[in-house]
């Protein structure tokens, strides 16, 4: 029989919390590190950042406001979840399409019958941070309605026994996805400011500003700043 430890790395709800943490991070890397990449004449790597870029945006688009059934979405997280009504929501429907027709399938509008038709995107750091703030702006929604689900661990280091202890053991599992998502929602704010290391933990605590998820009964207010 495995450990508590293992049992632990092992459950659906940590490697839920990995997987969506693991697009939140993606997003933060690649807004952080492809100006420096075309800078440095790393073009291969650009092109595959840009692809991998809108690929993770609409993961977040389908976690946070598409909800496709059978997926992985906030009800593994314990979250009763209602789209927020807000600008940021709307935006990320729009990217999930242009990921969707431009770079997930082979959609007719690459091909238009008028080349004048033929749509353009702009790509760069600040248009990344555009599209993340709008990724974090909702996120940060779902997120505060985890977070007030999720009691503060304050038991001793000894974990539960899942068997013996299943209420116990299901609050650490909601306490360990909070935790996993909660970094990863740091590193994406700090990814937010240009020109600085992504993961800088001195930049969680300085950006500026706010943005707020209107509308949404849960909506918290979220520090951003853009030079």
């Amino acid at each position: 029989m495995p450990n508590s430890l293992d049992a632990l790395n092992a459950s659906k709800e940590v490697r839920v919390a990995h997987h969506v943490a693991y697009s939140l991070h993606i997003l933060s890397e690649i807004t952080a590190g492809y100006d420096h990449a075309v800078d440095e004449g790393q073009f291969l790597t650009a092109r595959c950042m840009v692809d991998t870029f809108y690929v993770h945006l609409r993961l977040m688009a389908d976690f946070l406001v598409k909800n496709p059934r059978g997926d992985i979405g906030p009800a593994d997280f314990g979250v009763k979840w209602t789209k927020p009504d807000c600008t940021e929501a709307r935006n990320l429907i729009q990217y999930h399409d242009d990921a969707s027709k431009y770079v997930v399938h082979f959609g007719s509008r690459r091909v238009p019958e008028d080349l004048d038709d033929l749509a353009t995107f702009d790509i760069g750091g600040a248009h990344w941070r555009e599209r993340l703030a709008d990724v974090v702006a909702v996120f940060q929604c779902f997120f505060t309605v985890l977070e007030n689900l999720a009691s503060e661990w304050d038991q001793d280091v000894l974990l539960p026994n899942p068997e013996l202890e299943p209420d116990a053991w299901r609050q650490r599992l909601r306490w360990e996805q909070t935790q996993i998502l909660r970094r990863a929602l740091a590193d994406a704010r700090s990814a937010l400011v240009p020109e600085s290391p992504y993961s800088a933990a001195c930049q969680r605590d300085e950006l500026q500003g706010s943005v707020r998820c209107a509308d949404h009964p849960r909506g918290q207010r979220l520090r951003r700043r853009f030079a």
